[in-house]
């Protein structure tokens, strides 16, 4: 189920179980997940676009790996043309997630998250990806985490 209503994430059923967050573009997928007590973010992997089926799998794979159907997925709120098609795209995969995989999805904002995982990227020692997608979506999952508290 796709939920609109953002403050539904607070609700008893959504407790205790961790968060997938996706940072969806055109050709990667930035994933990250929260620990079960939904304090932690922590990057995942970056998987690279190749056909939706197996973008699928490798989705459902991680979700099983931690125990979760849980899908906070980056959505950009600025009002230009350019953030008005990539949210379309992003909506568009939520309903391809939501038909195919028995899952909850939330959107929380990304506006920030590719500069600012950018900037901590080239700062630190977070070379464990070659791209920053993982980071953003990390920093999108953190900023949930802490809507949720």
């Amino acid at each position: 189920m796709i939920y609109k209503n953002i403050n539904k994430a607070k609700a008893d059923e959504f407790r205790n179980k961790s968060i997938v967050a996706l940072d969806y573009g055109d050709r990667f997928i930035g994933i990250a997940a929260s620990d079960i007590s939904q304090i932690i973010a922590t990057p995942v992997t970056v998987l690279e676009r190749n056909n939706i089926e197996r973008d699928l799998k490798q989705i459902a794979k991680i979700l099983e790996s931690y125990q979760t159907k849980l899908i906070l997925l980056g959505l950009p709120n600025n009002h230009d043309q350019a953030t008005e098609k990539t949210t379309q795209k992003v909506k568009s995969f939520a309903n391809i997630l939501n038909q195919q995989l028995d899952v909850d999805i939330f959107y929380f904002d990304e506006r920030y998250s590719s500069h600012a995982a950018s900037r901590v990227t080239n700062q630190a020692e977070f070379k464990k990806f070659s791209r920053d997608d993982a980071h953003a979506a990390c920093f999108v999952l953190q900023g949930f985490l802490e809507f949720l508290r």
